[in-house]
């Protein structure tokens, strides 16, 4: 990839090609001592492990891989929106005016229907008189 991008860089003003051309030169050649197995040993890296075929997961193909990626980004996507969703509410219970959940308000005084007079009252009352 260095021997790639060289073009697309040589542009770029003097010190940072210069930065570039040097960081990349010593990682390539870092990446090709490390290769050699006397070096590894020295450094104690321990030697790389050799999977068997049967045992690595199947690959599935770049379309495939696709699709379930979109998915993946979908259901994560849908399950941020409804933890913000919940968060939200949750903020707002707290604040603001307790919503109505029942049909008698007790915080408003409620007329009391007035009784009738029963008319054993009104005739005890004209005796009386």
């Amino acid at each position: 990839m260095p021997f790639v991008m060289l073009p697309f860089i040589a542009s770029m003003p003097k010190a940072v090609f210069c930065y570039w051309i040097t960081s990349n030169c010593v990682s390539i050649a870092q990446v090709g001592l490390l290769k050699f197995p006397a070096v590894r040993d020295a450094l104690k890296i321990p030697k790389r492990i050799k999977h068997k075929p049967g045992d690595m997961p199947k690959q599935e193909g770049f379309v495939a891989s696709v699709k379930s990626g979109w998915k993946n980004a979908q259901s994560s996507f849908e399950v941020d929106q409804a933890k913000k969703s919940q968060l939200q509410r949750l903020r707002e219970s707290g604040t603001g005016p307790v919503p109505q959940t029942f049909s008698y308000d007790p915080t408003k005084q409620q007329p009391t229907p007035a009784q009738p007079m029963s008319t054993t009252t009104k005739s005890a009352r004209k005796k009386v008189r």
